[in-house]
Order: structure tokens, then sequence, then C-alpha cells
């Protein structure tokens, strides 16, 4: 599988915060779905799918590694405790271009992914 940058990002990296995010948001802070669809920007029904574990396996492996990460643990609070969406979703755009998401991401896939 090899795609361009921004490709990698949209098809994966973004969609890997969101499911760690998500998952934080409902198991830490006990945030329903339609909570999480507002400060993450998404649909309700993307949510589910997030939830309920519906994507690739880059996405599951990439999600895993940057769950853990103290970044996304920060992100989590900052999005269960704030009404400020659009910069919620500011900073996950920014984390998901971030060099930490794109390291971790060229850890799993390999640095040809990006070329």
């Amino acid at each position: 599988m090899k795609y361009v940058n921004c490709e990698k990002l949209i098809k994966v990296s973004l969609p890997a915060i969101r499911v760690a995010l998500a998952s934080a948001l409902t198991n830490k802070y006990g945030i329903g779905q339609d909570g999480i669809a507002d400060r993450l920007g998404i649909t309700q029904a993307s949510v589910s799918k997030y939830l309920s574990r519906r994507y690739s396996g880059d996405i599951a492996r990439l999600s895993a590694a940057l769950g853990a990460t103290t970044l996304i643990k920060g992100l989590a609070k900052e999005a269960a405790s704030s009404n400020d969406y659009p910069a919620i979703q500011e900073l996950i755009n920014r984390y998901a271009s971030g060099k930490l998401a794109i390291s971790a991401a060229k850890k799993l896939f390999g640095a040809a992914a990006f070329e």
C-alpha cells in the first residue's frame, strides 16, 4: 500500500486519531456518540463505526499506537472539558499532520509509504 503524505493523512492518520479519541471520550469520560461527533466534527455514524471497530487494519494499528500517547490523552481531556469544538477540531487536525503521528505511522508502515 503506497500513499503520498496527504493521502496517508486523510486515509489513515486522521481516522486513527479519531478512533483513539472516540474510545477515550467514551471509556474515560462517558461521553455519548452524539457528543463525540460534535467534538470531533464528524457524524454520529462515523463515531459508531469507530467504536464498533469497523475500520481498516492500518487504522487499527495506528490508533493502538497513538492511543497510549500523552498527547492523545491530553486531547481527550481537552475535548471532554471544552465547548469550543472548532478549537478542538483544529488541534486534532494539527496533531494528525504533526511529527508524532507521522513518525508513528512511518514506524508501523515503513517510510516508503510516505514517499
